[in-house]
């Protein structure tokens, strides 16, 4: 019995040892079988770039690409257990033709990069060419309008010229019948408060004209350059007129005058004259039996910001 028991347990270490030379030569073999070049089918979907898809539209392309790749058994195996699918981007910016051939030789280099397989030897294709067809839509240029932007400076701080956009004209892109029903381009209302420096402000397009599925802008947004200088207060001692009076009529004004203050520009300080500002009080006021006159500045210059008239009501006499 121990004898029989004694052949047993050396059959089995014997068989171990065997098993252990087995599995390990066919962990070499395997090995060494993937480490080989091996050739595999790769089919991927393909984007273009380098053109501007605002202004052009795709009528025909080429979508999908079948490669084969030589590489290492490995990378086969990865491939056939992900199965996952694969973009693969072509520039054209190159070819400023709108019927674009495209020799799949020539792209083969840059493909490869964008592949995550290591040990690559080789990528060929059966297919010769590519072909990406664009269309150019129709585009039809808008003057954006800001009256939605406001601005407003810290003291003694103003507007100096006009916000300046850029860019200043933007385009619309698409079929003839939609751009027709476009007849404006809006900003965006925005604010931007308490201004002191020469600032620069991004502001987005109204996007309303998207309700229109084929067309395009040129650009989001506009950027708003706004120039400020320091402004300084003067005043201004003005006439006043009687706006709307009657020729049989006469009025006394008591005071006759106004002191309207207001902050110029520190550059066109000197500039600024009396003539460049009219107050006047409406002869209809009186009519309506109003025992005082407001008066108004008809006419100012557009660079001043007035502060305050003084008085701000006036007092008169009727005189037949």
């Amino acid at each position: 019995m121990k004898k029989l028991w004694f052949w047993l347990k050396k059959s089995i270490h014997a068989y171990k040892g065997f098993l252990g030379i087995l599995l390990l030569t066919a962990v070499v073999w395997v090995f060494v079988s993937l480490s080989e070049t091996k050739s595999f089918p790769l089919k991927v979907s393909l984007s273009y770039t380098g053109y501007n898809d605002a202004q052009y539209t795709v009528i025909q392309s080429d979508t999908t690409l079948l490669l084969t790749v030589e590489s290492n058994g490995f990378n086969a195996i990865g491939h056939h257990i992900s199965k996952s699918g694969r973009t693969l981007k072509i520039d054209v910016s190159s070819d400023r033709r709108l019927n674009k051939v495209i020799s799949v030789r020539s792209i083969l280099d840059t493909i490869e990069p964008q592949l995550s397989y290591r040990g690559i030897k080789r990528i060929t294709s059966a297919k010769d060419s590519l072909y990406l067809v664009l269309k150019p839509l129709t585009r039809k240029a808008f003057s954006p309008n800001m009256s939605d932007v406001e601005f407003t400076f810290a003291e003694q701080y103003g507007l100096c010229g006009e916000p300046k956009l850029s860019p200043d004209t933007i385009y619309l892109y698409g079929s003839e019948e939609s751009l027709s029903q476009i007849n404006e381009l809006r900003l965006m209302p925005s604010s931007f408060n308490n201004i002191y420096e020469n600032a620069t402000f991004d502001v987005a397009i109204d996007t309303s004209w998207k309700r229109y599925p084929d067309v395009r802008s040129s650009v989001d947004k506009v950027r708003i350059f706004v120039p400020i200088e320091p402004y300084t207060e003067r005043v201004f001692e003005l006439p006043v007129v009687v706006k709307g009076s009657d020729s049989t009529v006469r009025l006394n004004l008591y005071p006759s005058k106004v002191a309207v203050t207001a902050w110029v520009p520190q550059r066109s300080f000197s500039q600024i004259s009396n003539e460049m500002f009219t107050a006047t009080v409406d002869y209809a006021d009186v009519t309506a039996g109003s025992h005082s006159l407001v008066v108004r500045l008809s006419k100012f210059p557009s660079m001043a910001r007035v502060k305050k008239v003084e008085p701000a009501e006036i007092q008169y006499v009727i005189i037949k």
